[in-house]
């Protein structure tokens, strides 16, 4: 009797430390507001943050940790997983831009609005193919992990 408690103390104390080994959370959601970081200078897509997280953070904060960057904002749907505080999009979730709703008011519009369905692109270090690109909005799904 006591070695089985031992053993489900023991196991359970295994899976504590590999959770927070792995440091990544598997989640899945209908509809997470999220904030795409753009690179200023090529319009590509260079990490997604929770909308949540990314409001807590003062802007001098912001300036430092993402310098040189514009922020959109954004729907996730699908499985993602958060690593250090980004986040990464699972296999075959689906990332909505709204091009023209920027975080700081006044920014200039996403420029890469002739994107075509099909096209692929990166969202951060995810693969992703355009599903749907009109003015104001853009709309991709992941199609490979890298």
């Amino acid at each position: 009797m006591m070695q089985r408690h031992l053993r489900t103390i023991i196991l359970v104390g295994m899976a504590l430390v590999s959770s927070l080994l792995c440091g990544a959370q598997e989640l899945t959601t209908n509809g997470a507001k999220v904030v795409l970081v753009v690179d200023e200078k090529t319009s590509e897509i260079t990490q997604i943050e929770l909308f949540s997280n990314f409001q807590q953070l003062k802007e001098a904060t912001i300036e430092k940790n993402y310098p040189n960057s514009q922020f959109y904002m954004g729907l996730l749907k699908g499985n993602y997983s958060l690593k250090n505080n980004e986040v990464v999009p699972g296999y075959g979730a689906t990332v909505t831009m709204y091009t023209n709703r920027q975080f700081y008011p006044g920014e200039q519009e996403f420029v890469k609005e002739d994107l075509k369905p099909g096209q692929q692109l990166r969202l951060g270090k995810i693969k992703a193919k355009v599903l749907s690109s009109k003015k104001g909005e853009l709309i991709v799904k992941t199609v490979l992990k890298q």
